[in-house]
């Protein structure tokens, strides 16, 4: 019979997204504790140069990804390039992760230019998500990153991105470098599935036969004036701690 260890690395390598702690303490039906014990040895193992993958732990869960090392190698396995984000994608997306919640209006007056074809495309690739209305006046609906955006960049928690230089308010400078810091994330790893690469690559192709952002955001949140506790408050809801515990936290 498969012992507990060799039962984790079945379910790891069989589910398409990370698996946490105390999924696999409950469906293994162990304590929690062993269950991190057995991960640590799993992940102790794979960091070998005898394996082509490692344990990763992205988003609150455990996942094997391919090492750095076989990036170029896969590449050409898929026949196709690494997965890639435009600059504008990259840039709006920095802003809702570094910042949110964020309101459209917010996006848009930071980076100078119309921004609903862009979250159009973030929303269909689920790397973000509407998270309620705002309190500020027109009750803009507000957008957080979804629990694709730590599997797609391969980060434990929001709290594990690389800190902005100038944290304190977002600007067209911040954002440039917020969206640098999201490409390097992109490019350090070669761990990606093909069906990765088929979602984010052309990211435009099927925007034309989704609805307006505008009727997007009403189907979501229909009634404006929505009861407090269905409001969204622009400086509590979905609040991202700052990357590095020295800085301020975002401000609008």
């Amino acid at each position: 019979m498969l012992d507990n260890k060799a039962l984790i690395e079945g379910v790891l390598f069989a589910s398409q997204h990370p698996v946490s702690a105390q999924t696999l303490a409950e469906v293994l039906g162990i304590e929690k504790a062993d269950v991190e014990t057995i991960l640590a040895e799993i992940e102790a193992m794979y960091e070998s140069e005898a394996h082509g993958f490692h344990l990763r732990k992205i988003g609150g869960g455990f996942q094997f990804r391919t090492k750095v090392e076989l990036k170029e190698v896969m590449a050409k396995f898929y026949e196709k390039k690494a997965p890639r984000l435009s600059q504008a994608t990259l840039e709006v997306l920095s802003i809702i992760a570094y910042k949110q919640p964020a309101t459209r209006p917010e996006i848009e007056k930071i980076r100078g230019v119309d921004c609903t074809g862009v979250l159009k495309t973030l929303l269909e690739r689920g790397l973000i998500e509407m998270k309620g209305r705002s309190d500020l006046p027109g009750h803009p609906v507000v957008y957080a990153t979804a629990p694709r955006f730590l599997e797609w960049f391969q980060i434990p928690s929001l709290e594990d991105l690389p800190p902005l230089s100038e944290i304190e308010a977002l600007n067209k400078a911040s954002v440039s470098e917020g969206a640098d810091h999201l490409m390097d994330l992109l490019n350090r790893d070669g761990g990606f599935k093909p069906e990765d690469i088929e979602d984010i690559d052309g990211t435009l192709q099927n925007i034309s036969r989704m609805k307006s952002i505008e009727d997007l955001e009403k189907e979501a949140f229909p009634d404006r004036h929505q009861p407090a506790e269905a409001t969204v408050s622009s400086d509590e809801a979905v609040t991202v701690p700052a990357p590095d515990a020295s800085q301020p936290e975002v401000t609008a």
